[in-house]
């Protein structure tokens, strides 16, 4: 079986749907050698053409960014001549996989899966409509989705989801799902709480005690996650607990302007690879995502439940799937007072904060470890 995947943004660029298309294939090929896998992508990092990544190999073109970090536009030209050598190269593809609406690639992948003689396959990611810092790209945005995704949508052979909230949001937009298949986590990779040095943090200038508490955000650092939600709920969290430690994780554009705000016990890293998030996690008691972004299924929460971290979110998107309130986690309100209230519960509460996090370790190894997931891709790649 061959496949070609398209998506704008892959690696060494970081994001949820990057890190989705990566691990889900990779464990794929390694479980099923003979299904190989060819990414093609945009060059948005301005790295090498052809790669081989993971046991994929990855195929990228020129572009030009439109929105930095969040849409951009290859060169169609040098995007043609690619997949003609590749049709040269390879022969008859089998599946033709784009990731994910409101990216180009969706528009034309079942020209593409057609030309190459393979079924087409759409996976979305997102349960909502893209929100942005400006109201002019949203509404141009949701107007797009409503307009658009339901006619695209048709000539594909078939759409899958990444949650049930993204299922739930396409058939309000008339567009048939077949299947759900969930984000995962390498859960061998991420249960190394006691094996690491748990004094300090990847790219943090500071030795922690026993008795801190390190509270964790980590996912992109843009308006709509939420981050400076936290930042301002720290303030109430640190003046009245000398203990507690705020870690924000990742970049995006509203790094530089809160880095630039000295705060007490507030430290940021930039981007992080796997092994530093692994790092980090093994440390962190509480991780945050006061997220109000247009959320499929966020897999740094997977990644913060095998490392047996508790978990505050809001229920965006399918983050609802995952976090049942005072069960697996708490859900909390985008705002800083209600995220303020719901730390304060968690660190006065030990014994609630570790009854939470092994129950969200257990739901995680048992059903959302990446070998079952892409086993179960397989199968539904199989028929």
């Amino acid at each position: 079986m061959r496949i070609l995947v398209t998506t704008p943004y892959f690696y060494p660029h970081s994001g949820g749907s990057q890190n989705y298309i990566a691990n889900l294939y990779s464990t794929l090929v390694k479980k099923h050698p003979e299904v190989k896998v060819d990414i093609v992508c945009y060059n948005t990092d301005k790295v090498s053409i052809r790669e081989r990544y993971k046991n994929l190999n990855v195929y990228r073109v020129g572009c030009q960014e439109i929105l930095p970090g969040q849409f951009a536009l290859p060169n169609y030209l040098e995007l043609l001549d690619l997949i003609k050598r590749l049709k040269k190269i390879n022969g008859r593809y089998d599946i033709v996989n784009s990731h994910t609406r409101f990216f180009d690639n969706y528009l034309w992948g079942p020209i593409l899966a057609k030309y190459l003689g393979a079924k087409s396959i759409l996976t979305d990611h997102c349960a909502y409509s893209p929100k942005h810092s400006s109201k002019v790209v949203t509404a141009i945005t949701y107007a797009i989705d409503n307009l658009m995704t339901p006619f695209i949508a048709r000539f594909y052979d078939d759409v899958v989801v990444v949650s049930g909230a993204t299922k739930k949001y396409l058939k309000k937009l008339s567009v048939k799902t077949s299947k759900i298949f969930y984000g995962g986590v390498d859960t061998k990779f991420f249960s190394g709480r006691n094996l690491i040095v748990k004094n300090s943090i990847p790219k943090v200038n500071k030795k922690f005690g026993e008795d801190d508490l390190v509270v964790t955000f980590l996912s992109r650092m843009i308006y709509s996650k939420g981050p400076q939600i936290l930042l301002e709920a720290s303030k109430k969290i640190v003046s009245e607990f000398k203990n507690v430690h705020f870690v924000f994780a990742g970049k995006g554009e509203a790094l530089h302007k809160f880095r630039s705000k000295k705060a007490k016990h507030v430290y940021f890293t930039g981007d992080l690879n796997q092994e530093e998030v692994r790092g980090l996690l093994a440390r962190t008691n509480i991780l945050i995502l006061p997220t109000s972004h247009h959320e499929g299924f966020p897999l740094s929460l997977l990644e913060a439940g095998a490392s047996g971290c508790a978990v505050i979110a809001t229920n965006q998107g399918g983050i609802g799937e995952l976090i049942v309130d005072g069960e697996t986690g708490l859900i909390v309100s985008p705002n800083a007072e209600d995220v303020a209230d719901k730390l304060t519960r968690l660190i006065k509460n030990k014994n609630l904060r570790l009854k939470l996090a092994k129950n969200l370790e257990k739901r995680v190894r048992e059903d959302f470890d990446w070998n079952i997931i892409a086993e179960k891709y397989y199968e539904y790649l199989s028929s």
